[in-house]
């Protein structure tokens, strides 16, 4: 019984925790400033060609993404040897960016 009751506050608290981080995340991308009305963003990212730039709170870091290219030697032994989860979200992400 007292094992129960244990898991049942584990999961209790792991919601919660959950919950409330997402909620934090939520109204903080939501939120806007009171003067210009300009929305806050805590992190985006560019894709644009072969070249990503990443933006978090002001601090932004470009890299290239060649390496990523189904074209390169990298992308196929990694596809090789991911699971069977990583390959279906890697075509997923693949297909839903080429339609863009």
């Amino acid at each position: 019984m007292r094992k129960k009751k244990t898991a049942v506050r584990v999961i209790f608290f792991y919601l919660l925790l959950t919950a409330g981080v997402y909620m934090f995340l939520e109204s903080c991308s939501n939120s806007y400033n009171r003067l210009s009305e300009e929305k806050i963003a805590p992190a985006s990212i560019v894709i644009d060609g072969n070249k990503a730039s990443v933006s978090i709170l002001e601090n932004e870091v470009s890299f290239s993404t060649e390496i990523l290219s189904p074209e390169s030697d990298f992308y196929f032994v990694s596809y090789l040897l991911s699971s069977d989860d990583i390959r279906s979200m890697a075509y997923c992400i693949s297909f839903m960016s080429s339609n863009l």
